[in-house]
């Protein structure tokens, strides 16, 4: 009666293994993703995924800390199944390591690529100022007489001011 009571047991633990690998290698495959985004509005979208990734795992760490911890207490209970338990314990805790080290990587990328897209975005606002300011500069006009000089010469003035 006890060995069937213990392999219950045993049955239960593994079947929450397996739960949370099958969810491990799920989420491993969405963080393995190499699409960072190609636009501002896309890695914003790619950054809240990652966010609720994050919560979620956080939640999914604690289920795995759960079912280690009753993986050590069938083991203190000197369930038969011991040494399938602690092979069991020690590859989820690995792939725990392993997708959270990926998902660190992966939120490393895309706060690159995000730092990244909006400089570009900044530098081409720039430019665009640049090309205004270099066609206002662009004339023949040194006025006719002193009135149209003092308005290009106020003109200059606000110009320079802008800069």
């Amino acid at each position: 009666g006890q060995r069937l009571e213990e392999s219950l047991e045993y049955q239960q633990f593994v079947a929450n293994v397996e739960e949370e690998e099958a969810w491990i290698n799920e989420k491993m495959t969405l963080v393995a993703s190499e699409d960072y985004g190609d636009t501002l509005a896309a890695i914003q979208g790619l950054l809240k995924k990652h966010e609720a990734f994050e919560s979620d795992f956080t939640v999914h760490k604690d289920r795995v800390n759960d079912v280690c911890a009753n993986g050590e207490d069938l083991i203190k209970k000197n369930n038969h199944h011991e040494e399938n338990i602690t092979a069991k314990m020690k590859s989820l805790k690995g792939k725990v390591s392993d997708l959270e080290r990926a998902a660190s990587q992966r939120k490393a990328k895309l706060d690159e690529n995000s730092a990244f897209l909006q400089f570009n975005w900044k530098a081409d606002v720039v430019e665009s100022w640049i090309g205004e300011k270099e066609n206002s500069l662009k004339t023949d006009d040194y006025g006719r007489d002193l009135s149209s000089v003092q308005t290009l010469l106020t003109k200059q003035e606000t110009f320079d001011a802008g800069l």
